[in-house]
């Protein structure tokens, strides 16, 4: 099984995201967005890199850190979708 980031990769010339992209974007909704502080929502196939990535970012909410029975395998992608949802702003790469 493929996960989405490496196919991604290997449709996009091999390059993502990288870490000072995410923390350029987010900076620019943090000084655009004072009041409140916006909230960061991440959902991602890659739960492992993005805990790493945010790690100790107290604006930041992981979806895969949802509770279990809400992330059974088969609702995983309904869960991701709904929380971005209700987003009113993206960082998207």
């Amino acid at each position: 099984m493929m996960l989405c980031s490496e196919w991604l990769q290997r449709r996009a010339s091999g390059s993502l995201a990288t870490r000072e992209f995410f923390a350029d974007a987010m900076d620019y909704y943090r000084s655009q967005l004072a009041s409140p502080p916006p909230l960061f929502a991440v959902a991602s196939d890659d739960y492992a890199w993005c805990s790493e990535m945010f790690k100790g970012a107290g604006d930041v909410i992981l979806a895969n850190a949802a509770p279990t029975e809400l992330r059974s395998r088969a609702n995983a992608v309904l869960f991701d979708l709904a929380l971005l949802s209700k987003c009113q702003h993206s960082v998207i790469r």
